[in-house]
């Protein structure tokens, strides 16, 4: 509250009249705002850079109390067949407004032309109930944030160990109206190290595991190597999806690991001196990409789709079941899903967030030890970042 206002209030005569004033949130998402008309002149009023229209209206039921349920009050609109009609738009009904936002701003008279504006805290409320309607008026109920049906306090659910953010959802290259909860990591899964500014690549498939540039494989794994080095050992007995829905038993593929500490043991997921990778390549529509019964070995691709600027990663989920075609163009289809897919784990958040660059035969890959002075912008809990 203004200083202003406190001062003034706390005298036996303020030296001017209280001005009640009302924003109505509207179905078509513009506002309507007014007042009462109970002075005199019922003129309109222009207040914090908008005009509040002179409406028949009584608001009433506001009752602050620190215990039991909190009030409901009630919003009576008269004149519904001309100004209340027409604010409500063409195509739309009472019905609409259900869970609209209300808004009660009070302030003195004298600072109605007041900038910034000067007045009592904001009560805010949205529609919850049409009640009565006639030729004449229309009764809304309406209820505080915190009692509609439904809503939970807080708002989002807390899981025991699992993030609850949509990943990328708060990506910083969406403009801000865009964006959702408290996951920034880009959604092209790019990472600018603050450290030096360069960005980089940094895929990470829900197994939290890494999936880089095929270019970085050093080669077969063959006793020896170096520290981040990627390398492949053959996977036998897999059996493949083809068209039609055939199946080919016996097939090979490969198994990806980068090396975590130097060792020239065999690598395996057991082993703590290897973790495991998947690679990717570069989508060619010429070429043949792989399906299994076992999906870990699906074929990974990068595509840039229509209107974005990077590229994303898919993975190759079905063949088609017709004709010798390998299907459509990696997208949001039954052919392709997303590649980079979020665990939802604390440890998924330090897969990204923490990622330190390395390289591979001549090519970059995520560091097998990460960065772990950034701060992770985990919505699980225990979080590691505090967001309101």
């Amino acid at each position: 509250m203004s200083q202003l206002l406190i001062r003034d209030l706390q005298t036996q005569s303020p030296g001017s009249s209280l001005v009640t004033l009302y924003e109505l949130e509207m179905p078509d998402g513009s506002t309507l705002y007014f007042h009462d008309g109970k002075d005199s002149s019922s003129a309109d009023v222009t207040f914090d850079g908008n005009t509040y229209e002179s409406i028949p209206v009584e608001f009433d039921g506001v009752d602050l109390t620190s215990d039991g349920p909190s009030s409901r009050p009630t919003l009576r609109i008269g004149n519904v067949l001309t100004v209340f009609k027409d604010a409500l738009g063409t195509g739309f009904t009472y019905e609409d407004l259900l869970g609209k936002q209300f808004t009660r701003r009070r302030t003195l008279q004298k600072y109605l032309t007041s900038s910034p504006a000067v007045e009592l805290p904001k009560n805010i409320y949205y529609v919850d109930r049409i009640g009565t309607t006639n030729i004449l008026s229309v009764e809304l109920e309406l209820a505080s944030p915190f009692d509609i049906e439904g809503v939970k306090l807080p708002s989002r659910v807390i899981m025991g160990g699992g993030c609850s953010w949509q990943y990328q959802g708060a990506s910083p290259d969406l403009a801000e109206n865009a964006q959702l909860g408290g996951c920034t990591y880009n959604r092209f899964s790019r990472v600018t190290l603050p450290s030096t500014g360069v960005t980089y690549i940094n895929y990470v498939n829900s197994k939290d595991e890494p999936v880089v540039d095929s270019a970085a494989v050093i080669g077969t794994w063959s006793g020896s190597g170096t520290v981040n080095g990627v390398y492949r050992t053959v996977k036998s007995n897999l059996t493949k999806i083809e068209n039609r829905g055939s199946f080919t038993t016996g097939s090979s593929a490969y198994d990806y690991w980068q090396m975590v500490t130097s060792t020239t043991s065999t690598p395996a997921d057991t082993n703590a001196a290897w973790r495991r990778v998947w690679v990717y390549s570069a989508y060619s529509a010429s070429a043949t990409y792989n399906v299994y019964t076992d999906p870990n070995y699906n074929d990974y691709v990068t595509y840039t789709l229509a209107g974005e600027s990077f590229p994303r990663l898919f993975k190759k989920i079905l063949v088609t079941q017709a004709g010798s075609s390998q299907g459509s163009n990696p997208a949001y289809n039954k052919h392709w899903d997303l590649g980079d897919v979020c665990g939802k784990r604390l440890y998924s958040c330090t897969r990204r967030f923490q990622y330190k660059n390395a390289t591979s035969n001549g090519t970059t890959v995520p560091s097998t030890v990460y960065d772990q002075t950034v701060i992770l912008p985990f919505g699980g809990f225990p979080g590691s970042r505090t967001y309101s």
